[in-house]
């Protein structure tokens, strides 16, 4: 909030194409249920793009994010799918109008899992080199 994001709840998916912004289908490996909270964010006309709730007819707008207001800045996290655990910011201007203005969502963050391999520590988030006695004419596959 501090940083200008507008949290909202979590998506169960997320988009990577262009969908038709009704009906119960698969997005990105994941089967949408009624009720699903849906990341659209690949529409051809971007100004369709936003958090959507799916259903078995027509889809309609999350309530946290129906109004312009609640557009800029907006943050979800993708739960499932192939963009499991990434986390998605809307760059989309302050001013702007539902369903005219295109709102663009940027990938924030993701979970990874690092290891450190031969000749490395990983400490937190920091990789360092570790003494090895490898020199310079001495670089192997190990």
């Amino acid at each position: 909030v501090a940083q200008g994001l507008g949290p909202k709840a979590a998506c169960q998916c997320g988009t990577t194409a262009n969908i038709t912004l009704s009906g119960l289908q698969t997005i990105d490996g994941y089967t949408t249920l009624a009720g699903d909270r849906v990341l659209v964010k690949n529409q051809t006309n971007a100004a369709n793009n936003g958090i959507y709730v799916a259903a078995s007819g027509a889809w309609s707008r999350s309530s946290d994010m129906n109004t312009w207001a609640e557009v800029s800045g907006a943050y979800t996290v993708v739960l499932n799918g192939g963009q499991a655990e990434t986390g998605w910011v809307c760059t989309s201007p302050t001013s702007g109008t539902l369903g005219t203005t295109a709102i663009t969502f940027v990938q924030f963050s993701t979970v990874n899992t690092y290891f450190a391999g031969t000749g490395l520590t990983l400490s937190s988030n920091t990789f360092s080199i570790t003494n090895t006695g490898v020199t310079a004419g001495s670089y192997g596959s190990a």
